[in-house]
């Protein structure tokens, strides 16, 4: 039996990839599947509005109330029994929805994601990100703990069961937030499944800028965190990450203190030097992982992930700083 299929596009000041990511979904056979399309314009500022005004698509102008809202109010005015969220950065391949549907196959499955491919392959940082996100993704199991946003099908009953994504303290305002790991913290403590279908690809604008990248591992530490603080015990279990990744960035602050230290406490080289062992170390695992698929650039990921830990060592530091509240749910 099919079901009625609706399109869910949310952004916020999207005008560099909007055009390219709806061409995508009407030049592919994806198109001939949907029974609606609906762009849920977040307050942009740019041209969005007049860009997704050329296209044969519902448009949602909503208030900058951050992407948990947009969300909302896009599965909420939609028809479908399954919304497809998809962010407006992708590119959709003609088999990217299929993947999806195909794993949906009994009612306690509320939801299935799947992974990305690299739009801007003459980019020494996006292909790097790429290898990383492949990686991770290839060891992932088939039944997951979350549901990342940029590509994923959902059962509208799910959705309505649980009231939909977060649009409080877990909606990040004009940026990506961490409304869908909570959402997925909702629905597996509501007892359905959730599944990831790797073969389920959309094609992805990594970022190309060091800083453009940076600023966005801030947004998304920031979101994360705070979602940590919510959910404890959910900081090793949503099968992309590993215990290896969490410790990094409390290694990060140890060196960093015990060296600025050191400078007034001799002894405390000592400690910074096992700080920076320990953190070497840690690029192992995913570094061989990298240069078997990159070949001898894999060795930056060395360099790229000590700096993206100091960033999110930061981030952490800041975060403590300002005392974010924890509510154990």
């Amino acid at each position: 039996m099919s079901c009625r299929i609706s399109l869910v596009i949310p952004c916020h000041n999207a005008a560099k990839t909007i055009a390219a990511c709806l061409d995508a979904v009407t030049a592919s056979s994806v198109h001939q599947e949907l029974d609606e399309i609906i762009v849920v314009d977040d307050g942009s500022m740019d041209g969005t509005a007049a860009i997704v005004a050329r296209y044969p698509v519902r448009y949602l102008a909503h208030d900058a109330q951050g992407p948990g809202a947009a969300r909302n109010a896009g599965w909420r005015a939609s028809s479908g029994e399954l919304v497809w969220f998809l962010d407006a950065d992708c590119l959709v391949q003609d088999e990217t929805l299929d993947f999806l549907k195909a794993l949906l196959t009994d009612e306690t499955i509320a939801g299935v994601s799947g992974s990305y491919e690299n739009q801007e392959t003459g980019s020494r940082l996006a292909c790097l990100i790429q290898a990383e996100i492949a990686a991770r993704h290839k060891r992932m199991r088939q039944e997951v703990g979350y549901l990342a946003g940029f590509n994923v099908l959902y059962r509208r009953s799910a959705l309505a069961a649980v009231g939909g994504f977060d649009e409080t303290d877990l909606n990040g305002p004009g940026a990506a937030g961490a409304e869908d790991i909570e959402l997925s913290a909702r629905l597996v403590a509501h007892g359905y499944r959730l599944c990831f279908e790797r073969r389920s690809r959309v094609l992805h604008y990594h970022q190309t800028q060091w800083r453009a990248y940076l600023s966005a591992q801030y947004v998304h530490g920031y979101w994360r965190v705070r979602f940590y603080c919510r959910y404890p015990g959910r900081v090793v279990t949503d099968g992309y990450s590993t215990l290896v990744d969490h410790v990094q960035p409390p290694l990060a602050v140890v060196l960093t203190v015990s060296l600025i230290g050191s400078v007034f406490m001799p002894r405390l080289f000592r400690i910074a030097a096992w700080a920076w062992w320990l953190l070497f170390a840690a690029q192992v695992p995913m570094t061989l992982r990298m240069t078997a698929s990159l070949g001898r650039e894999g060795l930056w990921y060395v360099p790229f992930n000590l700096i993206r830990t100091v960033a999110r060592a930061c981030i952490g530091s800041l975060l403590v700083g300002k005392r974010l509240p924890v509510r154990r749910i």
